[in-house]
C-alpha cells in the first residue's frame, strides 16, 4: 500500500492556502457585528460566513444559505485547529524501524502485535480527500490485515 503521509501533507499545505485567502480577504472586510447567538430562531441571521477566527467578528455575505450555514460551521480557527491534530496524528502514527507504525497493535494471542504501515489512522485521515485526483484507491476501503 503507498504511503499516504505525504498525500496528507500536500492536501494540509492546500487547505492552509485556502485559509490563509480567506483570512486575507476578511482582512479587507469591514467589520459586521452580529449577535454571538445565530443558533437562536429569534435572530435574523444574513447568510454569510463569519471569519473572524476569534477577532471582532467580520461576516462575508453569500448567495446560498446551505453554503454559509456549512461555512458558517466550518470557519478559520477550527480549520487551524484541524491542520495541527492531523499533523499530530501523522506524526505520532510514523513508520517503526520494523516497518510498523509506532503507535497501532492489535491483540492476537492476549498479546499485541504491531499493525503494519501504513496504520488505519493514517489510511482513514486520506478519506475525507477521496474525491481528489491523487487518492489512491488502495486507501478506500480497510484492509483483512487490520482486523
Amino acid at each position: 500500500m503507498p504511503d499516504p503521509v505525504p498525500f496528507l501533507a500536500d492536501r494540509i499545505t492546500e487547505d492552509r492556502v485556502v485559509a490563509d485567502a480567506l483570512r486575507q480577504l476578511a482582512e479587507t472586510l469591514p467589520p459586521a457585528l452580529f449577535p454571538r447567538t445565530r443558533e437562536d430562531p429569534d435572530v435574523v441571521f444574513v447568510a454569510g460566513v463569519d471569519i473572524g477566527a476569534g477577532q471582532p467578528d467580520r461576516f462575508l455575505r453569500l448567495g446560498h444559505p446551505e453554503a454559509a450555514q456549512y461555512m458558517s460551521h466550518f470557519h478559520l480557527l477550527r480549520a487551524e485547529r484541524e491542520e495541527a491534530a492531523k499533523k499530530n496524528l501523522m506524526a505520532i502514527h510514523g513508520r517503526s524501524v520494523r516497518g510498523a507504525c509506532s503507535l497501532c497493535v492489535a491483540i492476537a494471542d492476549d498479546r499485541p502485535v504491531p499493525l503494519p504501515y501504513p496504520c488505519p489512522t493514517l489510511v482513514l485521515l486520506t478519506w475525507a480527500y477521496a474525491d481528489h485526483p491523487d487518492f489512491d484507491e488502495a486507501w478506500a476501503t480497510p484492509e483483512e490485515r487490520w482486523r
